[in-house]
């Protein structure tokens, strides 16, 4: 099955998520992938806001659900 890519060029999320997610992470420039290190994304401030509230909320929920 080859990758479909839905508009502007976004990869399909629900096809293959590794893909997507660093897309959309760079597209809305949360990190600043200016230095040449693997892995070693520096979060903006407000990426790193926004990775903080996910990070809550999915917290939340386990804590929800009585997951450990």
């Amino acid at each position: 099955m080859g990758q479909r890519k839905a508009k502007r060029g976004i990869p399909s999320k629900s096809e293959n998520f590794n893909e997507w997610y660093p897309f959309i992470v760079e597209a809305a420039e949360l990190v600043d992938k200016r230095y040449p290190i693997k892995g070693m994304d520096v979060w903006r401030p407000y990426g790193w806001k926004t990775m903080k509230l996910i990070d809550s909320l999915t917290h939340a929920e386990m804590e929800r659900t009585n997951h450990e």
